[in-house]
């Protein structure tokens, strides 16, 4: 299983799905499940719903309120033992209060990536994630609904007007390409 780090917390990943429901285009749809086991419980986190708004679902055993769970997962107490600060924040991610949460961004965070990108309108719908190496280094890594529609492209900025671009498909084709360009 993967495991992933949160405020020093492991969860393991029992599922992570991404469905394509719907007509052409098809809206990308999550169903995902973590969970860990804390002292006095195993909590799970969810993420479901269409990507445009999932939803974020907290549950344990023994069966604890959200906040409550959310309390034990970030802070390792009840939601009786921390501040106020503290439980306006654990309101704000549970939805009870604030701006809300945002799955995107809190994804990338928790995997490193500096772009994750979901195409609909790709032949079965695409996936891709990216990572900047260095500076002038970037690699992306994409997977599409097709057994060979995977590859990985890395661009190198040469100059600011000059990148360099290879790419590979998941079928060994490949390809490069050097790419210019100008501001004015």
């Amino acid at each position: 299983m993967l495991e992933i780090g949160l405020q020093s917390r492991r969860f393991d990943l029992e599922h992570a799905n991404l469905n394509f429901r719907g007509f052409i285009p098809p809206s990308p749809y999550l169903d995902i499940k973590a969970t860990s086991d804390l002292e006095e419980i195993i909590a799970s986190v969810t993420l479901t719903g269409p990507l445009e708004a999932p939803s974020l679902g907290f549950s344990s055993v023994p069966s604890l309120p959200g906040d409550e769970i959310l309390a034990r997962i970030l802070f390792g107490r009840d939601l009786n033992s921390i501040t106020l600060q503290l439980k306006q924040t654990i309101d704000r991610f549970t939805g009870h209060g604030g701006t809300g949460f945002d799955p995107v961004a809190r994804i990338r965070e928790l995997t490193g990536f500096d772009e994750i990108r979901i195409d609909p309108g790709a032949e079965g719908g695409a996936v891709g994630v990216g990572k900047y190496l260095t500076d002038d280094v970037y690699l992306e890594l994409e997977k599409g609904h097709g057994e060979t529609s995977g590859g990985a492209n890395l661009e190198i900025e040469l100059t600011p007007s000059i990148t360099l671009e290879s790419k590979i498909a998941q079928d060994a084709q490949t390809g490069a390409g050097v790419l210019w360009s100008w501001d004015y």
